[in-house]
């Protein structure tokens, strides 16, 4: 009797899972998906722009960080990696 009563209780605790919590993580995991593609696609025309014109400036950061904002998400780092080319002389 017990043990019917138990597996009855299993039963529905694996139901539950299956039918609420295994959707919502899927619906995150997409969720995040999302977020990672758009993140990537703004970056790529960030560094697009300043390719073409060469600097950053002020108004280009807080654009991309308007882009990328939701609140509290957004945790951005701007490096400045100079490399300098060897001058040669053509005669």
């Amino acid at each position: 009797m017990i043990q019917e009563v138990l597996w009855k209780v299993l039963g529905m605790l694996i139901c539950v899972v299956m039918l609420f919590v295994v959707p919502t993580m899927l619906s995150y995991q997409r969720q995040d998906a999302i977020a990672y593609n758009l993140v990537q696609v703004e970056v790529q025309a960030f560094g697009e722009r300043v390719r073409e014109s060469g600097y950053v400036d002020h108004m280009m950061v807080r654009e991309l960080e308007a882009k990328l904002s939701a609140p509290g998400t957004v945790d951005m780092k701007l490096e400045h990696l100079e490399s300098l080319l060897p001058m040669t002389e053509e005669g």
